[in-house]
């Protein structure tokens, strides 16, 4: 089994043909990109890798638990063809994945910005959009990342918190399809303060 497989099958995701596919093509665009711009510090950013696809498997099976998860693949599927662009700029980009990268651009923009942007979206999409910021919102207290030190964690969700609430705004997740909505009122509800949770 190929190390690609091999994670996609520690993602708890299911093992459809589209998702599948698309998992190992993310996970060999960054193996490829980490291994021939900066092979000095190849184990680190591999390390990286895996928590950025764990991020977007996180977001996909946000998005396939609504009830008619089946008629979400597509959209799932689509995350990890997003989850490419850091990698390559020619894995083919369909409008579908443009709309998931401008997601995460959207939720940079001041409130006033982002309502219009996301009035022009369908639904499927701002709930894809939302299951990825949420999924953003909980890597944020990976382990991984508060292994850094507790300064530079405390400092990434300081700086990511406000950004993605704007963008869930943004986008009216709290008036989405339970699963959804009920992870956007947990993270409203969380402390973003470390210490408080006793790390």
């Amino acid at each position: 089994m190929s190390k690609a497989l091999a994670v996609f099958k520690k993602s708890g995701l299911p093992d459809h043909p589209s998702l599948r596919d698309a998992f190992v093509a993310a996970h060999d665009a960054g193996v490829t990109y980490y291994t021939r711009s900066n092979p000095g510090d190849l184990m680190k950013r591999l390390e990286h890798l895996e928590l950025h696809l764990h991020e977007q498997a996180m977001a996909a099976r946000l998005l396939l638990s609504i009830n008619d998860g089946v008629d979400r693949m597509p959209s799932a599927t689509a995350l990890f063809v997003n989850a490419t662009w850091p990698y390559t700029s020619t894995y083919g980009w369909s409008a579908l994945t443009r709309a998931f990268y401008d997601a995460q651009k959207m939720a940079l923009l001041h409130s006033g910005v982002g309502p219009l942007l996301a009035r022009a979206l369908n639904s499927r999409t701002k709930e894809a959009m939302a299951s990825a910021l949420i999924a953003r919102h909980y890597q944020l207290m990976n382990p991984t990342y508060l292994s850094e030190g507790m300064g530079p964690a405390q400092d990434r969700i300081n700086r990511h918190r406000p950004q993605i609430l704007r963008g869930l705004d943004a986008l009216k997740a709290d008036t989405m399809p339970a699963p959804l909505a009920q992870h956007v009122a947990i993270i409203r509800k969380l402390n973003p303060n470390l210490m408080d949770h006793g790390f």
